[in-house]
């Protein structure tokens, strides 16, 4: 829910068009860019992962 209201507040930054906008186009898209990443990386990557671990430890050893 945080990274969703700080990129719909990011998000005027993208289309600005008045002055000062070659300093703030770029820094919005690195912002907008990394809050996308990480969410997708909290909400699948890391779940994935942890399942793959609990899934290696939880096998019977043979």
């Amino acid at each position: 829910m945080t990274a969703f209201t700080t990129l719909f507040g990011i998000l005027p930054l993208l289309y600005a068009t008045g002055v000062g906008n070659e300093i703030q186009y770029p820094l919005s898209v690195v912002i907008v860019g990394g809050i996308i990443s990480s969410t997708i990386l909290i909400l699948l990557v890391l779940p994935v992962g942890y399942f793959w671990v609990y899934r290696r430890e939880a096998m019977p050893k043979v």
